[in-house]
């Protein structure tokens, strides 16, 4: 064991119990509308995930409930990855 991994866990009869740290998750819900177009649910509001089929069709757009814009990204995993920090 390394001098500072004592302060997170401990050592009994040869194994190392560490610490569980939970925390409160946001439960995000994703339901496939149509190809390419899913709706997601996170905290009570509800989004659509698109992807962006008139000029590239390499970007993903991200909208509320009521249709308005609000950011898009390269990937659908980057969109609900910076959609779940909001």
């Amino acid at each position: 064991m390394k001098k500072n991994t004592f302060l997170f866990a401990r050592k009994e009869n040869r194994r190392i119990f560490t610490p569980v740290i939970t925390t409160k998750a946001n439960k995000m819900t994703t339901t496939k509308l149509r190809k390419g177009e899913y709706q997601v649910s996170l905290n009570g509001n509800t989004y659509t995930v698109a992807r962006n089929i008139h000029e590239d069709g390499k970007s993903w757009y991200v909208h509320d409930k009521e249709g308005v814009f609000l950011f898009d990204q390269t990937t659908k995993a980057k969109a609900l990855k910076v959609l779940s920090r909001i």
